[in-house]
């Protein structure tokens, strides 16, 4: 089955506080988690997609090695 939705990154910025970025289908999306409830706060675009996945790959080339 294909996910449509993944975390790809999450960082806690407090004891209930949060930030995602996650992938829905193409799209890139940074999202604030707090008790206040969740926010998107940005659309990642193209450039960040790139740079992203180029970090990612060379990553996982180096966890191979």
């Amino acid at each position: 089955s294909v996910k449509n939705i993944r975390i790809l990154e999450q960082i806690r910025l407090g004891t209930d506080q949060r930030l995602l970025l996650m992938k829905l289908r193409e799209r890139v999306f940074l999202i604030g988690v707090s008790q206040a409830g969740i926010q998107m706060l940005a659309e990642l675009g193209e450039d960040f997609k790139g740079e992203y996945e180029a970090h990612i790959g060379k990553e996982q080339e180096e966890e191979n090695e």
